[in-house]
């Protein structure tokens, strides 16, 4: 069933993004042996055997065009300005085609898509502990959900460097706070070689070396103790990392969070990813779960 529901959803992407997308149908079938493709952006591509076929279809301009594609049925809620994205009333910068697409991948499934379920994590009036800030898209969309007060971390330079620009963008100064810190298992120094430094895309956890820039490490018990008498509520993306930071916090510590959210990644020694470990932790802390895609959503 998985399968079918996957093919079905290849299958309208192709209709929302080639406007002769009968050919494409033909070619995948052998019944014809080259097509030339018209999308919907007016782009036209000659597909002239097998290997041009996977070449463009999981390459960086198709899945350019799915995300403009997507954007283009959200005109009244997305605008694309110099140098900036607006979608429902706040601006998020990018500086290149590069970065262009990052941001309108994230705006689409945070904004538009609801990627993080605002019904399960109800974020209205609590603080929310951002591990994982990136750019700030999450944090500006949590406060945009009412949230009171948005505490992020974000150990990659370039990516705090943008986060602190789109939160002054949208003169939430008040309301987000950001820091060039790394969330780990035990309190530390993280170092950074100079390429990671500057790199856009980088996840912290795969470029730790011996040398270069120090990023401070924290743990989730200390974010915790620092802000007491507050309801908090958790989201974390951090690549593969939360494994072993959820298995050396104590439960104590996980209790002060009304809810929490968690997305589960490939885990940094490499095996497949699992969410029984997570799920176990969570129930022994005493809450409910739900696994929504890549997401584990906990409340009490």
């Amino acid at each position: 069933m998985r399968y079918i529901s996957t093919s079905i959803k290849n299958l309208k992407t192709i209709v929302n993004t080639i406007q002769n997308w009968y050919d494409v149908l033909q070619f995948r079938s052998g019944l014809k042996r080259r097509i030339t493709i018209i999308t919907r952006r007016g782009d036209i591509i000659e597909i002239k055997n097998k290997d041009d076929y996977i070449n463009y279809f999981n390459g960086p301009d198709f899945a350019h065009l799915v995300l403009d594609c997507w954007k283009n049925q959200y005109k009244d809620r997305i605008k694309v300005l110099d140098n900036t994205i607006e979608v429902d009333g706040r601006f998020f910068a990018y500086k290149n085609k590069t970065e262009y697409y990052h941001l309108l991948n994230a705006i689409l499934h945070i904004f538009i898509e609801n990627e993080y379920n605002i019904d399960i994590l109800g974020v209205q009036g609590k603080t929310v502990i951002d591990i994982g800030a990136n750019i700030g898209d999450t944090a500006i969309y949590f406060v945009s959900r009412a949230a009171l007060e948005v505490i992020g971390f974000e150990p990659m330079p370039s990516m705090f460097e943008r986060a602190r620009e789109n939160v002054r963008l949208n003169r939430l100064d008040g309301s987000i706070t950001i820091f060039n810190m790394a969330v780990g298992k035990e309190k530390g120094i993280l170092k950074l070689p100079e390429l990671a430094v500057h790199s856009y895309f980088c996840k912290a956890s795969s470029v730790t070396g011996t040398e270069g820039r120090e990023v401070p490490v924290i743990t989730l018990d200390q974010i915790v103790k620092t802000n007491p008498g507050k309801r908090l509520v958790l989201k974390m993306d951090i690549g593969g990392s939360e494994y072993e930071i959820m298995q050396n916090t104590s439960n104590e510590t996980l209790s002060r969070f009304d809810t929490m959210v968690v997305e589960c990644h490939t885990p940094n020694n490499g095996k497949k990813t699992e969410y029984k470990p997570l799920v176990d932790k969570f129930r022994n802390a005493g809450f409910k779960t739900k696994i929504i895609r890549d997401l584990i959503y906990a409340w009490k």
